[in-house]
């Protein structure tokens, strides 16, 4: 029995020599250390994201021999929230109408004179598939108010006040190109409105040069320009029953006249990446107001 106790003795005893034996080698002779978990910076590991997508980004063609000079693009795709209010002295006379059936009245002498208020508010979409052009289309709700003067030859003028709405839509481009920190640009567009209450149709198309400068980054640009505007020089429309007394429904046309011109300085500015504001003021005494647009790129 004693020699079995023992036997179990110096086994259990072995035992535990051999385990701290093997502690002390692993922790203490050896100084080897558990690993540690150490964690990534993520600052790094974003960036390395940011340059990859940007390496694979496709949009803008041609990108890199802009980005070569140490000129920073615009992303490629933007949404805006757009608002405009402008004031417009118009005018026409030469009144034709036509209420069907062979029923038609042509060169009546009506004349008409306003200040017209015009207030549109929309979404703008816009995409740079190279990097000197960029390409836009929007729609937009506009609402027009105020002062009108009528009457016929040799009569007097009668004020009333008006009011109307409707929808427009556009399409256009702009082209830029630079040196240093001078740059140009030309921007046009062809948009289209229609009112609900006097069912007037107008197109017109707008041509603006511009020249302004920037600061290194790309992020603020200011610059002047002149707005050049080709209306249709008909307003035509249809009338729909009671608008006018008791008339019926009837087709109208009525010759234009206008502002054509109007000088304008604008800017833009990036507050941070993936935001941009820009806005535009044109100031004839006979056509002036602003446009403003709030956009996020991606």
């Amino acid at each position: 029995m004693k020699k079995l106790v023992l036997s179990l003795f110096i086994l259990f005893t072995t035992t535990l020599v051999g385990m701290d034996l093997s502690t002390e080698v692993n922790n203490g002779s050896l100084d080897i250390e558990a690993p540690i978990d150490k964690a990534f910076d993520t600052n790094i590991d974003n960036k390395y994201i940011e340059n990859k997508e940007e390496r694979e980004r496709l949009f803008p063609l041609f990108r890199e021999n802009i980005e070569a000079q140490n000129i920073q693009l615009p992303l490629p795709f933007g949404v805006s929230v757009m608002g405009n209010v402008a004031n417009v002295e118009t005018g026409g006379q030469g009144l034709d109408i036509d209420f069907g059936g062979g029923k038609e009245f042509t060169d009546i002498g009506l004349k008409v004179d306003g200040d017209l208020t015009a207030q549109v508010s929309g979404l703008m979409l816009d995409f740079y598939p190279l990097p000197f052009l960029n390409v836009f289309g929007y729609a937009a709700y506009i609402r027009t108010s105020g002062d009108l003067k009528i009457g016929f030859e040799n009569t007097k003028m009668t004020s009333v006040n008006f009011g109307d709405d409707g929808q427009a839509y556009g399409l256009g481009m702009n082209l830029a190109g630079g040196y240093k920190n001078f740059f140009t640009g030309l921007n046009g567009s062809l948009s289209f409105s229609k009112m609900n209450k006097t069912g007037a149709l107008k197109q017109t198309f707008i041509i603006t040069p511009r020249i302004g400068i920037k600061n290194e980054s790309n992020t603020f640009q200011l610059w002047a320009g002149l707005m050049y505007m080709n209306k249709n020089s008909e307003l035509q429309g249809d009338m729909p029953a009671g608008t006018v007394g008791s008339l019926p429904a009837f087709s109208y046309s009525l010759n234009l006249e206008g502002p054509e011109t109007s000088p304008t300085i604008g800017f833009r500015y990036e507050p941070v990446e993936h935001f941009e504001i820009i806005c535009e003021a044109f100031l004839a005494s006979d056509f002036n107001g602003v446009n403003m647009r709030l956009a996020y790129r991606f």
